[in-house]
């Protein structure tokens, strides 16, 4: 309802069928490291802001040389992408082992990079609806690692402190943020310029690879380059959205007082009511989401239900007890 708005200040490069068609290997079936290494080279010549790479370098494998010396080029705009970390907060980016001191963050380091999480938690209906500012033990003096969104947000010069999790604002369904092809990164076909000072994530964007559902999806999924973009979005916004349990608690309450108006008004136009002021209710929850308040619409609705069925049925029953009488 409130409608889709690509940001000016973030570019996705996704890795689509034609990029896999083209420039994936038969053996492994995954995109060379030194082609990687090129996208990563041609996204620095258009001078990104950030490259955050939504690719998981787990393992050693051919082409590394060439794939760091591209992140070393970039001089320290580059975030790495992992989806394991330990409770020291370390990782194993390129095989490295994070139990020792030249685990996973200390050679991001030495690469001039720095390693993010980029993993996420579903909501208990399988969607993803927030993201946390980092991850790891969650006791005092624990290292964490930040989440990508967080760490890219950062690298733009914004302050974002620690938070536990936050809402995602999204821009609107998928494709929404705008979007190029990896394999017309490589082959020069994007004018560098188009990256001058824009958060460029790179990532899968192939359907049913790396992808979820999102409460922006329209009942179809997001991919989680997508995600983690429209995350950065909202880190960069400084979180805007929030919610007031009180507005909840009290929006219950009012709701469900509603129907007792058909005490003193006739049923047909105390019914009248109960549908306006569900209308009234969704519009003002849709103007308030519109001003980053997040109000629940289910519960108050369920209540306004609930106790019409309560007040019209102990009337209609009144009324039918009424009616069995014997007259006088």
């Amino acid at each position: 309802m409130r409608g889709s708005a690509s940001p000016s200040n973030l570019v996705i490069v996704g890795i689509d069928k034609a990029t896999f068609a083209a420039l994936a290997d038969p053996a492994t079936g995954s995109i060379p490291r030194a082609t990687q290494a090129g996208a990563i080279d041609e996204i620095w010549r258009g001078r990104a802001a950030v490259i955050g790479e939504d690719i998981i370098y787990d393992t050693a494998r051919p082409g590394d040389a060439a794939l760091f010396a591209a992140i070393r080029r970039a001089r320290g705009h580059v975030v790495l992408g992992t989806d394991r970390v330990n409770e020291a907060g370390d990782t194993t980016l390129f095989g490295r082992d994070p139990a020792t001191s030249q685990g996973g963050r200390a050679f991001a380091a030495s690469l001039g990079a720095v390693p993010a999480f980029v993993g996420a938690v579903p909501d208990s209906d399988g969607r993803l609806r927030h993201f946390p500012s980092s991850v790891g033990l969650d006791v005092p003096g624990a290292k964490r690692m930040a989440t990508l969104p967080v760490l890219a947000a950062r690298l733009t010069g914004k302050k974002i402190g620690d938070f536990g999790s936050a809402w995602i604002d999204y821009r609107g369904g998928p494709g929404t943020i705008s979007r190029f092809s990896f394999l017309d990164v490589v082959r020069g076909r994007i004018p560098p310029g188009r990256f001058r000072n824009k958060i460029v994530l790179v990532g899968a964007t192939t359907p049913g690879v790396d992808a979820h559902p999102t409460p922006a999806a329209g009942g179809s999924t997001m991919p989680g380059v997508e995600i983690l973009a429209n995350a950065a979005w909202t880190a960069l916004r400084g979180l805007p959205l929030h919610r007031a349990r009180g507005v909840d608690f009290a929006a219950i309450v009012l709701l469900g007082l509603v129907p007792l108006l058909a005490l003193v008004l006739r049923p047909i136009f105390a019914m009248l009511v109960c549908v306006l002021a569900a209308g009234v209710y969704l519009a003002v929850a849709q103007l308030a989401f519109d001003n980053d308040l997040i109000v629940s619409t289910v519960y108050p609705l369920i209540a306004l239900i609930l106790s019409a069925i309560a007040v019209f049925g102990s009337l209609a029953l009144q009324r039918a007890v009424v009616a069995r009488r014997p007259s006088v």
